[in-house]
């Protein structure tokens, strides 16, 4: 009864800015998947390694190079690199390697899926976030030395997993979720949301699990010189940061949506919101918050993108994936999406497609102008 009925639960999707079509995505319990950009269709994607996968990425300089993350079982960051790419006709599992010992020997919290993204100007930069963001500038490590100690899955390759050895990520800057940035929002944090502004080479937006929300204007400097502001305050939620979309034209623009409800936050006595244009001040080191949730109603915001050429702002729900129009009302994006849980939204501006990583209905996407 089941046949041809796509069901898979997808956490986020990422794109090969260079190649139209070339899409990965985790899945939960199903292992993370690619397609075939060549001959693309819906039928032909495969997996690329197996598990629980959660977000992936692709190198900016170098497509070949792509990473992925499993469920993060407790204490454990995990991250895998691939320098060989991800293709159908062949064995791709066996070129995946362990770079996840910095973030698991660190003791750090982490959230259940870990927020991974790739530099989207700087080739070899990839940052990952627990209660530090951790970055690396070379893919993890040295190739050969990653292929040949950390592989989990070349009979004799990995054993240098959890020696400290696989994997080069370094912590940046403080704590977020430490007292030296106030105690207020504090219980239960590390980072779910990161973003990095595609217009420069230094500023990373950063959001907590309990809603604090920061920005590094200098986060490609020398891991001990990273400094970051914290720009919430009091009046905005201290709810889960679901996602950060950094305006393409100026760093330090962007668009914040919030997960939970405004009825338990009134509850609570704490801000109420979902979705917030942020605008912050490099030199004051302060950021407006307006609100625009309009009339989108009190539901949750899994996701958010954001269209510079259109000016056209998405955000996905429990439901539905909606735009914001020149109104300001909040409207269904496109007809075809089933009603169900999209977690996130990848906007591939150089192919002009917007996709969205739906929980039991697979991948979806709609062409914008």
């Amino acid at each position: 009864m089941n046949a041809g009925l796509e069901t898979l639960q997808y956490q986020s999707l990422s794109v090969n800015v260079n190649t139209a079509n070339d899409i990965m995505g985790g899945t939960q319990d199903n292992g993370t998947h690619a397609s075939n950009p060549t001959g693309f269709n819906p039928n032909n994607w495969f997996v690329t390694v197996f598990g629980d996968g959660g977000q992936s990425g692709v190198n900016v300089g170098n497509p070949e190079i792509r990473m992925h993350t499993f469920f993060n079982a407790p204490g454990l960051s995990q991250i895998e690199v691939n320098f060989r790419g991800t293709h159908p006709n062949t064995t791709s599992e066996l070129g995946w390697s362990w770079i996840g010992d910095p973030g698991s020997l660190s003791g750090e919290n982490m959230s259940f899926y870990i927020p991974l993204i790739s530099d989207p100007k700087v080739d070899g930069t990839w940052f990952f976030g627990a209660q530090h963001v951790w970055r690396t500038q070379d893919n993890g490590g040295n190739q050969a030395f990653l292929e040949l100690n950390c592989n989990e899955f070349v009979a004799g390759h990995g054993g240098s997993i959890f020696t400290g050895a696989c994997g080069d990520w370094v912590p940046l800057g403080k704590d977020l979720s430490g007292t030296s940035f106030g105690k207020d929002k504090a219980p239960g944090q590390y980072i779910v949301a990161t973003s990095r502004a595609p217009s420069d080479t230094s500023t990373l937006w950063v959001g907590l699990r309990r809603g604090r929300v920061f920005i590094s204007s200098n986060a490609d400097k020398a891991s001990g010189a990273v400094i970051f502001y914290r720009i919430d305050t009091s009046s905005t939620p201290t709810r889960f940061v679901s996602g950060i979309a950094v305006d393409p034209a100026d760093p330090n623009h962007a668009f914040i949506s919030f997960s939970g409800y405004n009825a338990y936050a009134t509850a609570a006595g704490t801000a109420t919101g979902h979705v917030f244009d942020v605008h912050f001040d490099p030199t004051g080191h302060t950021a407006s918050w307006s609100n625009i949730d309009n009339n989108l109603g009190d539901e949750p915001i899994t996701g958010i993108a954001y269209d510079l050429k259109t000016g056209d702002l998405f955000v996905s729900t429990d439901f539905a994936v909606n735009v914001l129009t020149p109104s300001r009302t909040w409207v269904p994006a496109a007809s075809g999406l089933p009603p169900v849980a999209t977690y996130g939204l990848t906007f591939d501006s150089a192919h002009r497609v917007l996709y969205a990583a739906t929980h039991g209905r697979s991948a979806y996407s709609l062409s914008v102008p």
